[in-house]
């Protein structure tokens, strides 16, 4: 709530300053990194609503605004917020140690919770309306391998990330 309040106060100034201005690859990777997470935030405050409900139909029958739909869509919000993270995390890398190879390895460890976490698709990812809950996500997935699988891609790249700051500054 308070990230999109923040968002509120201040989108005169980011028209003013951002938007008027020459598009560069910073600027699109700040508007990746807010936009993709004000949409993710708004998502959650939106599962609160109740849904139609799926599970008694077909997916084919399914309709546009169904509760598993949603939840397709925050997952999906959800795993884009990675990107802009993973690219952050390359540039500064590729910057500071001066190394293609090295910007490369951090994004490719930084992009594996991306390809780790499609694989929920996979398992069938939907929504469910739980009374004084709204529209939740089930899955059939595995859990503990996704995690650490993701997880420990993600811990090295930023454990490498460390250590070239602390060597190069």
């Amino acid at each position: 709530v308070l990230f999109i309040y923040e968002t509120c106060l201040t989108l005169d100034r980011e028209v003013a300053y951002l938007w008027s201005a020459k598009r560069t690859g910073a600027s699109l990777l700040f508007f990746a990194n807010k936009w993709l997470s004000m949409t993710g935030y708004i998502m959650m405050l939106a599962e609160f609503a109740s849904f139609p409900s799926d599970k008694v139909r077909s997916l084919n029958q399914c309709p546009v605004g169904s509760c598993s739909h949603f939840q397709v869509a925050v997952f999906a919000v959800g795993v884009l917020q990675f990107v802009p993270w993973a690219i952050f995390s390359a540039l500064r890398a590729y910057v500071l140690a001066q190394s293609k190879f090295l910007g490369l390895l951090i994004l490719t460890l930084s992009l594996a919770p991306v390809g780790a976490n499609l694989v929920q698709y996979g398992y069938h990812l939907s929504g469910e309306n739980i009374a004084p809950f709204g529209c939740l996500e089930t899955n059939t997935a595995t859990g503990p391998i996704v995690v650490i699988t993701s997880r420990v891609a993600l811990i090295v790249a930023d454990v490498l990330l460390i250590y070239i700051t602390w060597t190069k500054l």
